[in-house]
């Protein structure tokens, strides 16, 4: 019974009676642009300013909630000895924007 009724109604379409306005409605995906620091920077601070910018209202930086203000993010993260690596997060309930830093703290011995 339910394959009938579904073809009477793609006759009904295709013969012209009626017009589908179906609109395929796709999900918005946050962009994340991290301006500073550059990806694989070695420095010998103790900690970095990662500066970028978004379109959704906040931002997850290390698992830490950060405000965009006219788009625009900064968070200061602490770095440990060696390799760090630096994960941000945009979100807006739809779908999720993941970008990752890699910054070396070189350590003098």
């Amino acid at each position: 019974m339910r394959i009938a009724a579904t073809l009477l109604i793609l006759a009904a379409f295709g013969a012209g009676c009626a017009s589908p306005h179906a609109q395929i409605r796709r999900p918005f995906i946050p962009t994340v642009r991290i301006q500073s620091p550059a990806n694989g920077t070695a420095t010998s601070s103790a900690s970095v300013t990662v500066v970028g910018e978004t379109d959704v209202p906040d931002i997850d930086v290390n698992g830490r909630h950060e405000p965009v203000t006219d788009g625009r993010f900064a968070s200061r993260v602490d770095l440990h000895g060696g390799m760090n690596t630096i994960t941000l997060v945009a979100g807006n309930g739809e779908s999720t924007t993941t970008q990752t830093l890699r910054i070396e703290r070189v350590v003098s011995p």
